[in-house]
């Protein structure tokens, strides 16, 4: 399977379960968010599928429609199954994440924001200038383009570049 949400998501469950931690669907959304980001910012290419995931400005910021509506019966609670999709010969399946920049760029993520609540999460993406802040004065549910994801998360990176010891 090529490198969608739903691997994406996948793989940074899996990350929480090694570190003993839960993820709602809220936090899980916003990580995914943050994957993408910095995927398109450090690695030039997007860690979606650009032909069935689009981000799309909601009131609790940057939301992934197919990825909000595989989870949402979790409500609040922590998630405790995978995404999972069918395949050609019509097996569930659970998506999986293959693609290594991608992957260090859930690890990166995990590690720099997992331990974040979903209110700071929230918090974070709603930042003054982010792309969220930028399509959300237009109305919500529009989408967020990546051309402004990945220039916001450039400056982000050369942020942190510039501090790093």
């Amino acid at each position: 399977m090529k490198t969608c949400s739903q691997a994406v998501a996948n793989k940074l469950l899996d990350l929480a379960a090694e570190a003993n931690k839960e993820v709602s669907q809220l936090k899980l959304m916003k990580l995914v968010y943050l994957v993408h980001g910095f995927s398109l910012a450090i690695n030039n290419k997007s860690a979606l599928n650009p032909h069935y995931d689009t981000i799309e400005a909601w009131k609790f910021g940057p939301v992934i429609p197919g990825l909000y509506h595989e989870f949402k019966h979790f409500g609040t609670a922590p998630i405790t199954k995978k995404a999972t999709f069918i395949d050609d010969t019509f097996e569930v399946k659970e998506a999986e994440l293959t693609d290594h920049d991608i992957v260090r760029a859930c690890e990166y993520v995990w590690r720099s924001y997992g331990h974040l609540s979903s209110d700071q999460l929230v918090d974070f993406t709603h930042a003054p200038g982010s792309p969220w802040s930028k399509v959300a004065n237009l109305g919500y549910n529009q989408i967020i383009p990546d051309s402004d994801t990945k220039a916001y998360f450039k400056i982000l990176v050369n942020i942190v570049e510039k501090y790093a010891v």
